[in-house]
């Protein structure tokens, strides 16, 4: 049986959080004026996901990020702030 034990928060926010933290890794080594860039395609999920999971992740780790103006097809954004 392959399944994965889930919080009462983590139902409610409608997701687990497991794709969020290799999100949060990866934001986590990325320096302030660093960014990163992903499609649809090689995520397998919408872009809107993406975004939300970057989103949630950025609050994980105290990052701050901005969305760049990118084709349908892809997410680009940038490290603009970190808590210390």
């Amino acid at each position: 049986m392959a399944f994965t034990k889930l919080s009462a928060e983590q139902l409610s926010s409608g997701a687990p959080t497991k794709p969020a933290s290799r999100y949060a890794q990866f934001l986590a080594r990325r320096e302030v004026g660093e960014g990163g860039k992903t499609t649809v395609k090689a995520e397998g999920v919408s872009r809107q996901t993406i975004k939300n999971r970057l989103t949630r992740a950025a609050q994980e780790t105290g990052t701050t990020i901005k969305f760049h103006r990118s084709p349908e097809d892809e997410v680009i954004f940038e490290v603009t702030g970190k808590q210390k």
